[in-house]
């Protein structure tokens, strides 16, 4: 027997109150619409984890930021990392990590840590050199990564 799923129409969203409790519109492929006292509208991703089997979301955004068409998207990105075995929350994680890292390599950033290291600098010579280079250049991943594990 095959299963039937019922899509959210464009209507069913723009009516959708909010209730003396939360409540969720099921949209299909663990996408649900989740409507709060307060009217505020917001895509959720619910799935089982791929190591425990318990059962969790993902919160994608509010309805005021992301359409249907785009919440149904990213739940089908989120249903292809399960494919792979990839709990969706974790990558999400391991992916603003490195774009933290990533951001927070610069010459800037390296230099204002290495004056923290330095106790004996006088604070005139600071301030003399760090207004010398406005431009920020990205730092090599390996010098960074050396640089933060001190």
């Amino acid at each position: 027997m095959s299963h039937l799923i019922h899509r959210l129409k464009d209507k069913e969203i723009e009516q959708a109150q909010g209730r003396d409790r939360i409540y969720r519109l099921p949209d299909g492929g663990g996408l649900y619409l989740l409507v709060k006292p307060n009217n505020l509208k917001y895509w959720e991703f619910r799935y089982t984890k791929p190591g425990t089997k318990k059962r969790t979301f993902l919160g994608l955004g509010g309805l005021d930021m992301l359409n249907v068409d785009g919440a149904r998207d990213k739940a089908f990105e989120m249903r292809k990392l399960l494919k792979e075995g990839i709990d969706p929350k974790l990558d999400r994680i391991e992916k603003r990590t490195q774009i933290q890292q990533e951001q927070a390599c610069t010459f800037k950033s390296v230099a204002d840590e290495w004056v923290k290291t330095k106790t004996k600098i006088k604070p005139k010579t600071v301030q003399g050199n760090i207004g010398l280079g406005e431009t920020e250049m990205v730092i090599e991943n390996s010098f960074c990564r050396c640089m933060s594990s001190r």
